[in-house]
């Protein structure tokens, strides 16, 4: 059989890992593979490993690109090994998985466990194999402001997974209440594997309603909030017995009789009381450092729980587990003679939950199940589940992946060198949380913006939220998959899941220039205060918008579906491409005059500048993920649109402005972008005339570039702050200059964009290096980010095979795009001027008459 990608696997508490469910994408070259079933799993001694293969994106020949590999991994503890992915046919787990659809309503059979949902449930009844079904009832509770119990009424359930190896069932719901000001969607995904009692829970609650932002303002306390006295998980059985463990590394307590909670109350770190956590009011609502252990006559605290609970009743066991416990506090834990619960939103907070207007959040815990006198499926490993890892060579094989090169082949050690300090050492990202205390269900995740601090003359650091600015999600997946480095996967995993969640304004009833976009990071240099992760607040005197296309990422995001599956990921793809669409509709009050799009998904600082810039790349960029992803052609066909509406091969660049770097310096990002759709174009062997267009004009600004552009913190007098940012930015400059080498067609041209290449790379990482504050967040999430394909274009200056020739093709004359609100209003003023002249000729014709 011929080899394929390997899988590297690593245990890292010490615990023996024993059939633990791992899911993970993996690339594949074009053409190598069509369909799941040609592909099997081997472990270390060739041996046949049951697994399941799902297709995540396809090549244009509609081979696999990105396929999802589900298996269950067994590892001694501090154990390694390395599983291989083989073309053969694959091996079936010894217990199928079987679902059932019936006028009853679902069943999944694992072998070692039944799990039926009725028609109106929305968690299953349990039979533990081959037992009866034991005395036990799951269910959710949510309570609203006023304390009262919400009902639940369930829409709809389908099987969103179901293979030999992991079904998923989806069930989606509302929770309303009027009185209590009360209209949540509610989506969980109960996931089931083959021979395993154990099921896979992933909860979302969704405040759909939009903010009422007036003035500009952001805050919390909005209108359009929604308040939660309580959000728990119920398992209702009778138990005699309980055992707890706060985190994976203490003895278990034994409780008889089994009554007991554990509330985290904070992050248990040394800022826990830090203005991160202020609600609507301006207060922090926290009690107490860490978490609390009550029972029965006894009170106990410590600082960081990973809680682990297993409870014996009347014909079953049970366990539960929850990864990123603490870190999403408030959390309780609850045990009690007639069952126990998990409190998500608990009801020991001091104060209420607050949805805001258009957020949303998950949270995913495991339950395991086995008959009265058998200990359940341990969850000990919950508290650092395996991460896998793949070949790197295998990875740049696949050519799934642009301007991907193993580390090892990357001689640019001081790249290296910098982005080092993102994960070790005093200043990394792990570390910088602590600062401001970066935890809590809706902070945790993101990043400090201590570069925001740098001006901040007060004793206590300035809260400031980074919200995934220049992709720190796909720079992290990048690094990670270039060096194996699982903390990278880690420092981007967490992004990703508060980026879809959090920083994504999922809702429908604000404006389509607001709906479904992606929040700015705190505004610069300014306190979050109480806007959260939505930039403006009253508290700071500083009003503005909501989302904008200047701050548009999903390449983390697809990059984070394609390597773990996880299907938010790749609904948030799609979601920020609807939105680039949808903003760029025309304003349905101007229709009657003019119907020419809004503009707004190609403006960059100035709704009359739609140019090359940030704007509309970030907006391309989104459409060309989506087209990926899906393959639609609505996006590329937009993305094209945009295209031809900012950039010319005819442009007169000088009178763009460009030489005016606080004002245009993110040209850059649209010359990448556009760099990356002529990447995308050869992929689909589509070399029509927007592939001639799009390289001409690349060719013709990297021509100016060439004479123009210089070190920009050489003029420091043109810059509003000279900072440590600027130094990052160049190497934007070297990216575009080496794209510009690979398509140019003279030898002469393209030895001159790489001499300018490597002079901006050395420039940026060199003038990086005399900075102290070279380790902030910004300059380091834009080399994450950009700085990785230096070293391929070394080792790929040219196409292979070499693009034919260019057509000496007239693409005619630039034509200046005018937004609507524009047109409309000119139109409008010619109407008047044409209906005060018509009115002045009627009043002369009646005075003569």
């Amino acid at each position: 059989m011929p080899p394929g990608s390997l899988i590297f696997l690593e245990e890292p508490l010490g615990l023996k890992r024993l059939g633990e469910p791992v899911s993970v994408g993996v690339p594949w070259p074009r053409g190598f593979v069509r369909e799941p079933e040609e592909l099997a799993l081997v472990d270390e001694k060739g041996q046949a490993v049951p697994c399941q293969v799902t297709p995540l994106v396809r090549w244009p020949d509609r081979s696999i690109k990105w396929a999802l590999v589900d298996f269950l991994a067994t590892l001694p503890p501090k154990g390694k090994t390395t599983y291989s992915i083989i073309q053969g046919p694959p091996s079936k787990p010894p217990v199928s998985l079987s679902t059932h659809k019936g006028p009853a309503g679902l069943e999944i059979n694992t072998g070692a466990a039944v799990f039926r949902l009725s028609l109106e449930d929305v968690l299953p009844e349990v039979v533990i194999l081959p037992e009866k079904a034991p005395q036990m009832r799951l269910l959710w509770r949510l309570k609203g402001s006023r304390g009262q119990e919400v009902p639940f009424k369930r829409e709809k359930a389908t099987f969103e997974v179901s293979g030999p190896l992991r079904a998923t069932l989806l069930v989606r719901g509302t929770f309303r209440c009027r009185r209590q000001g009360l209209d949540l969607r509610f989506r969980q995904r109960l996931s089931f594997f083959a021979g395993l009692s154990m099921v896979r829970v992933e909860v979302e609650l969704l405040n759909p309603r939009r903010a009422r932002h007036r003035g500009g303002y952001w805050d919390l306390g909005d209108p359009g909030s929604m308040f939660i006295r309580d959000f728990s998980f119920l398992l209702k059985t009778p138990i005699r017995e309980a055992w707890i463990q706060p985190d994976s590394h203490t003895e278990p307590l034994y409780l008889h009789p089994p009554q007991m909670t554990l509330y985290q109350d904070s992050s248990g770190g040394d800022n826990w009381q830090s203005r991160n956590h202020v609600n609507r009011h301006g207060k922090i609502p926290l009690k107490f450092k860490g978490f609390q252990l009550k029972t029965p006559g006894k009170i106990s605290q410590g600082l960081r729980a990973t809680p682990f609970l297993r409870v014996a009743g009347l014909g079953a066991q049970v366990s539960l587990g929850m990864t990123h416990f603490w870190q999403n506090f408030p959390k309780a834990l609850r045990c009690q003679e007639s069952g126990f619960s998990l409190g998500l939103f608990p009801e020991e907070h001091a104060d209420l939950h607050e949805l805001q207007g258009g957020e949303r959040k998950t949270h995913v815990f495991w339950l395991a199940f086995s008959p009265a006198g058998v200990a359940p499926p341990s969850l000990l490993w919950l508290a650092a589940p395996l991460v896998p890892c793949l070949d790197s060579t295998w990875v740049e094989r696949s050519g799934a992946l642009n301007f991907f090169l193993p580390e090892k082949e990357d001689p640019h050690r001081l790249y290296h060198h910098l982005l080092q300090e993102a994960i070790e050492g005093p200043q990394s990202f792990f570390v910088k949380r602590e600062v401001i205390d970066e935890y809590g269900w809706r902070h945790f995740g993101d990043l400090y913006a201590d570069h925001e601090n740098a001006f901040n003359q007060a004793s206590t650091p300035l809260i400031s939220h980074y919200n995934n600015q220049y992709d720190v999600i796909y720079g992290g997946l990048f690094r990670f998959l270039r060096s194996g480095d699982r903390r990278w996967f880690h420092l981007a995993d967490e992004l990703a899941r508060h980026v879809y969640d959090i920083d994504i304004y999922h809702t429908d009833e604000d404006k389509p220039a607001y709906n479904h976009g992606l929040f700015w990071h705190t505004y610069h240099y300014v306190d979050a205060y109480r806007a959260t992760h939505r930039c403006y607040s009253r508290d700071a005197g500083v009003t503005g918008g909501g989302p904008s296309n200047e701050h548009l990422y999903s390449s983390g995001l697809l990059l984070h579906h394609l390597l773990t599956g996880d299907p938010r990921s790749r609904e948030a793809v799609i979601e920020l491409a609807e939105h680039v669409i949808d903003m760029d509709r025309p304003y349905k009050l101007l229709t009657w005059i003019d119907r020419s799009p809004s503009g707004l998904a190609s403006q960059t600082r100035d709704p009359w500048y739609h140019g090359p810039g940030r704007g509309a790349g970030n907006s391309i960029n989104c459409l060309l993920e989506a087209f990926r992803l899906t393959q639609r052609r609505k996006y590329i066909q937009k993305a094209e649109e945009l295209i031809r509406r900012c950039i010319h091969p005819e442009d007169d660049i000088q009178a763009r402005g460009l030489d005016q770097p606080e004002e245009r310096w993110s040209y850059l990002v649209f010359l990448q972008v556009l760099g990356r759709y002529l990447f995308l174009k050869m992929e689909w062997q589509d070399l029509d005339e927007m592939f001639a267009y799009g390289r001409a004009a690349l060719l013709h600004y990297a021509r100016w570039m060439a004479q123009h552009e210089y070190y920009y913190l050489d003029r420091p007098e043109l810059l509003e702050y000279p900072t440590e940012t600027w130094a990052a930015q160049e190497i934007r400059k070297a990216e575009v200059f080496n794209l510009a080498a690979f398509f140019a067609s003279s030898e002469e041209e393209r030895r001159l964009f790489r001499e300018k290449s490597e002079y901006f790379f050395d420039r940026s990482l060199k003038g990086l290096l005399t900075f102290k504050t070279r380790h902030y967040t910004r300059p380091l999430a834009i080399i994450l980010s950009t700085g990785y394909s230096q070293a391929w274009f070394k080792k790929n200056p040219s196409p292979e095979p070499p693009l034919p020739e260019p057509h000496q093709t007239s693409f005619g004359p630039p034509v200046e795009f005018v937004p609507q609100k524009i047109r409309a209003l000119k139109k409008i003023k010619r109407l008047s001027l044409a209906t005060l002249i018509l009115t002045g000729i009627g009043l002369i014709l009646w005075s003569v008459s």
